[in-house]
This record gives C-alpha cells, structure tokens and sequence, in this order.
C-alpha cells in the first residue's frame, strides 16, 4: 500500500567509499526526493535530502534506515531530518550516539522555550510556581 513520505534535512560526513554507497543508496531509494552532496576540502561532504514523493512504507522504512547508517561517517554535531508519513511527523537522528542524545535534549530544550513563549504571562507565572514544587518533577 502507498504512503506519501517526505524527508528534510542536512548532515556533514566523511568522504569515504562507505558513504558514497550510502549515498547511491539513498538515491535509489529516494525517486523523487532530491539527494544531493556538496564536498568539501577537508575530505568531507554534507549530504542534503529533501522532498517527497509516494512510496511504500518499506521504501519510507528504508530511507530512514539509510540515513542512520551515516551517523557513524558523522563530523561534528548529530543531525535531525525531518519526515512526515501520510500526516505523521517524524524524526530521522544522525550520528554518533552520545551526539545524538545531546541533539535530541538540546531540541526538547528548545521546543519548551517555543511553548512558554506561547504562554500568557499568567501562565508563565503559574507555570514557574509549579516547577518550584518538588512534586513538579516526580513522574
């Protein structure tokens, strides 16, 4: 059965044989999605994946799986790609796994200071005594 899946994002690799293949992969498996690589002088390339296009769920499944077989080849900090699966948004982590935790805290950081933000600032005040409690942070 079909599904559309589409996929955003961006990493910075080691330019090696292993990620070329990868990247031959990825095309294979993308159709419509463009993949493109831009190198760099230092023996690296950053890998770009963007678009959509109707496909399997394996072939979705598969993309995804690609990407991660780059987060060993990964310099610097992990990457997220964005994906979306028939109107389910996604996640796609990219790197070494230590990086990828600390990507994955920084963007939770980052996702409540957009929420608070949002808040009125009765809200925000309330939110604040809330979190002051011991109970606050109890699961």
């Amino acid at each position: 059965m079909p599904c559309w899946y589409s996929v955003d994002g961006e990493v910075k690799v080691k330019d090696t044989k292993q990620t070329r293949a990868l990247v031959a992969e990825l095309e294979h498996n993308c159709g419509e999605i463009e993949v493109s690589t831009e190198d760099h002088d230092d023996k690296t390339f950053t890998l770009t994946v963007s678009g959509g296009q109707m496909c399997s769920y394996t072939t979705a499944t598969e993309i995804d799986a690609t990407l991660e077989k780059f987060g060993p080849f990964v310099v610097g900090d992990a990457a997220c790609f964005n994906t979306n699966c028939d109107d389910e948004d996604g996640e796609v982590w990219v790197g070494k796994a230590d990086k990828v935790a600390k990507g994955q805290a920084n963007a939770k950081l980052e996702a409540a200071r957009a929420a608070v933000k949002e808040l009125t600032e009765d809200q925000a005040e309330q939110l604040v005594k809330e979190m002051q409690s011991p109970d606050f942070w109890r699961k």
